[in-house]
């Protein structure tokens, strides 16, 4: 009698690698080079429009890509991708993030309650502006563009009792904002003791003041 058996026979798809798969932007146009590396030709295609490739093809080998990305004046990130396929068969997927416009700055402030001077530090790939803040409180400068730092200065606060306010910054035409806490200390008053007590007798006792 005779047998027969089966062998199954399978083949690795060519190979085809790139030097990255993620890419990340800043808002502004600009462009990444990438290196394709594949022993068979290649497409490519992209997820949005704000996406270029070239060139767009290319033959085994390796092949230096250039991947560009339009301004995203939004204030949203934005994410797509670049596929790369050899014959009908997807390969590879190198991940496109691109950063919105923003406005960034330190969270808070607390100034005593003496005239104070504080550095805030501003992180933004934009134009900016102040819009808003306490009127007792300056600041060396009142616009910029992209990361900066500002001096700001709190006036004199005569009174015991804290005030707080908030530095506005935002993005003419835009809705981005932020918004930085500021709160003041007031002046500090107290004595050494909370309770004099006195006999029926005429008498005389003494209590210190500490203020500033």
């Amino acid at each position: 009698t005779s047998k027969t058996t089966s062998i199954k026979v399978t083949q690795s798809p060519a190979s085809i690698t790139s030097s990255d798969y993620t890419l990340n932007y800043e808002n502004i146009a600009s462009k990444f080079e990438i290196e394709i590396e594949s022993e068979i030709a290649w497409t490519s295609s992209v997820s949005d429009s704000w996406i270029s490739v070239s060139p767009s093809n290319g033959n085994a080998g390796k092949t230096t890509v250039s991947i560009e990305v339009t301004p995203n004046t939004t204030i949203s990130n934005r994410t797509g991708y670049v596929a790369i396929k050899t014959g009908s068969a997807e390969r590879l997927q190198i991940a496109i993030y691109q950063k919105g416009i923003y406005i960034d700055a330190t969270e808070s402030l607390t100034f005593k309650s003496i005239v104070e001077s504080k550095t805030l530090s501003i992180q933004s790939n934009t134009d900016w502006v102040i819009t808003g803040k306490p009127n007792w409180l300056s600041v060396s400068k009142e616009a910029g563009t992209g990361n900066d730092n500002i001096t700001v200065t709190s006036t004199e606060n005569h009174n015991t009792t804290s005030r707080s306010g908030e530095i506005i910054i935002g993005q003419p035409g835009l809705t981005i904002q932020c918004k930085v806490g500021i709160t003041q200390l007031g002046k500090t008053l107290s004595t050494n003791v909370s309770l004099l007590e006195f006999s029926d007798k005429a008498s005389q006792q003494s209590f210190f003041i500490t203020s500033d």
